[in-house]
């Protein structure tokens, strides 16, 4: 809460309520309670305080702020400009207007004539009031027109304002000289009760007015309420119901037993608009203007798409089966911000007309544009027809944030190595899969097939070359034995011999390279000169191993010579 703690000395303080003696904040910063008035002549500087506490804590005084308030005043900068006459207050009916005369503001000059005198607003009213020209709202008017009574003063109620008000405050300039008009706002008897757009349907060229479309409320009798049309409508007629003659002057009565109507006689038309005038038997005024609108017989719903994407409009959504017979047609009567509407998502065409039947064919689409957060879009739809009237009508549009990951292209020269982000408005953006993902993942599907199945086979092939092939290194590796028996031989699949077939008796490590003796022949008798010393090298590997293989192999023998060769008391033949 806010009151007075210390009193100007220079001046003083006018509550505009008198009983009131503080204000809170909120009403403060909302609208004027408090005018400063300054008396003194010799005094050029002036100041007061203000108290700040909590409403709770209202009788604690240890806990009030106190705020001092400098008032600086000013010489005016022409002392020939007089203001001779100017009120106090002024009293205005609520929602009504009141002239400004020159009996009630006067200002003159020595040689300026009264055309170059300008009033100036320098600060509006906060509760509705207005100076206006006519009709027009003004910030500035000269001596003159308030001498011919071209200026006035109105009121306009605010339907949004909780609690009324009944005062304002309209500050002016004159010449230097600074003035503060009270305006006192008296709650009339006369009021607008009901006042709302007069709606009617489409293929319908008339209406019937009725309570709810202008409803004035007075205590006095309702046949004393008087409408005047001041503006009639362009696009038709005010008539009786009974008589058809046209209706300029009715009451409020007539209104009530629905004895007044309104026919369109424009049919290319979808609104219109009257200005009017409501009067009481006490004379109080009261202007206003009404509308009048053709409803388009098209049921809307919602439509919810993601960004960067397109969905088709339906019949669920635009339904205009009602003029089915009519050949319904549309057409976008305002620019759209975040996407377009088109006949085909992969280009960047857009349609400004489209029928019902492409609705139905499911091929007119609303294209969304990337956007980081949730927006709503409003489009602006005319509906024409055979033999009716047009119509207008909104679909609201919800675009969502996609939840597809989306990146931003950085320029190849950032070394900074920050990861990719949604942040920049300025960068391309790219998703990705497109909007049409369904041949790219079928053609990866079959990529993929093709690579499993060919590398499935590659390894098949692979573990039978390597089932069918016996590496060198385990040949040099084996150990000294003698030739493998039948069943290692068919393990290995090479084809049979006749040693590795031949079974021996008995094994014996033969020394290397030992001359073989055959069992036919008596052995020769060898001489020490022709014994060559054994090769050390060699001791672990057998005949068969070795041959062929190194360079000490010896000279190829045939394979029944070395057989003979063998001694006989080692070795049997079975």
């Amino acid at each position: 809460m806010i009151e007075i703690g210390t009193e100007p000395r220079a001046g003083t303080l006018e509550w505009l309520d008198n009983e009131r003696n503080r204000v809170s904040w909120t009403e403060l910063r909302t609208s004027f309670h408090l005018l400063y008035r300054h008396t003194a002549t010799d005094s050029l500087s002036d100041s007061l305080i203000f108290h700040v506490y909590a409403a709770r804590e209202s009788t604690r005084r240890a806990s009030r702020i106190r705020i001092s308030v400098d008032i600086q005043i000013k010489n005016p900068p022409d002392p020939d400009v007089q203001v001779i006459l100017f009120p106090e207050s002024v009293s205005i009916l609520n929602s009504g207007s009141t002239p400004l005369l020159a009996d009630m503001l006067m200002t003159r000059h020595k040689t300026v004539p009264p055309q170059s005198i300008v009033y100036s607003t320098q600060q509006r009213g906060a509760n509705g009031v207005t100076i206006r020209r006519g009709d027009d709202e003004i910030d500035q008017f000269s001596q003159q027109e308030v001498n011919d009574g071209k200026i006035s003063i109105w009121h306009t109620a605010n339907r949004h304002q909780p609690t009324a008000t009944w005062h304002d405050v309209i500050v002016l300039d004159i010449e230097g000289h600074t003035r503060s008009l009270i305006v006192d706002i008296r709650p009339l008897d006369l009021m607008l009760k009901n006042h709302s757009t007069i709606w009617y349907p489409q293929g319908k060229t008339y209406v019937v007015l009725n309570s709810e479309h202008l409803g004035a409320f007075s205590m006095g009798n309702r046949s004393s309420l008087k409408y005047k049309i001041t503006s009639g409508p362009e696009n038709g007629t005010f008539y009786w119901v009974a008589g058809e003659k046209e209706a300029k002057e009715f009451s409020q009565k007539d209104i009530d037993d629905g004895r007044v109507l309104y026919a369109q006689l424009n049919m290319h038309s979808y609104q219109d608009k009257f200005d009017f005038v409501v009067e009481n038997d006490s004379r109080d005024v009261l202007r206003n203007s009404s509308e009048l609108k053709v409803r388009a017989l098209v049921t809307v719903q919602p439509v919810i798409v993601e960004a960067d994407t397109a969905t088709p409009l339906t019949t669920s959504q635009i339904n205009a089966s009602t003029l089915l017979n009519a050949s319904p047609r549309f057409f976008l009567t305002s620019p759209l911000k975040y996407g377009r509407l088109t006949f085909d998502p992969n280009t960047n065409y857009s349609t400004y007309y489209f029928t019902y039947t492409d609705i139905q064919k499911g091929i007119v689409y609303y294209k969304a544009f990337s956007t980081d957060e949730e927006v709503h879009e409003i489009v602006q739809l005319e509906v024409r027809a055979d033999n009716v009237q047009p119509a207008r009508f909104t679909m609201p549009i919800t675009i969502l944030r996609a939840d597809m990951e989306s990146y931003d292209l950085t320029p190849s020269g950032d070394s900074n190595g920050t990861p990719f982000s949604n942040g920049g408005s300025g960068l391309p953006k790219f998703s990705i899969l497109g909007e049409n993902s369904l041949p790219v993942v079928i053609l990866g599907a079959i990529v993929a097939a093709t690579m499993f199945v060919l590398i499935c086979r590659r390894c098949g092939d692979g573990k039978k070359k390597n089932k069918s092939r016996t590496p060198i290194s385990t040949k040099l590796d084996t150990p000294t034995r003698l030739p493998p028996s039948p069943s290692e031989s068919i393990d290995h699949e090479k084809p049979p011999d006749l040693l590795g077939t031949t079974v021996f008796a008995s094994v014996r490590q033969a020394e290397d390279r030992m001359t073989m003796k055959s069992f036919n022949k008596p052995p020769k008798p060898e001489s020490a000169s022709s014994r060559k010393p054994p090769n050390p090298r060699r001791q672990n590997v057998s005949s068969l191993d070795y041959a062929g293989i190194s360079s000490d192999t010896p000279p190829p023998m045939r394979l029944f010579e070395q057989v003979a060769q063998t001694q006989p008391t080692n070795h049997y033949w079975v």
